[in-house]
């Protein structure tokens, strides 16, 4: 299940959840489950922040929580401008 909203100008958000049930038991647990949240905020013109966060629980990870945050520059380089 995926999720994106535009809360308002500049400001989005997403949710994700992944759920697998599996055929057989892997080191006993038969869920497999992962779920993450994202927020990006353009604050200037090119500028964004963007923090992601990611919690999970599978048979190869018992429990698992991360936090990223991410400055970014959205540049624009035209190589060749068609015009009509």
């Amino acid at each position: 299940m995926f999720l994106t909203h535009r809360i308002a100008t500049g400001l989005i958000c997403s949710l994700d959840l992944d759920w697998y049930r599996l055929e057989q038991l892997v080191n006993g647990q038969r869920n497999s489950i992962t779920g993450s949240a994202t927020v990006g905020w353009v604050f200037a013109p090119r500028w964004r922040v963007v923090v992601t966060g990611i919690a999970d629980t599978t048979p190869f990870v018992s429990s698992r929580f991360e936090a990223i945050g991410r400055l970014v520059y959205n540049d624009v380089v035209r190589v060749h401008e068609v015009h009509k």
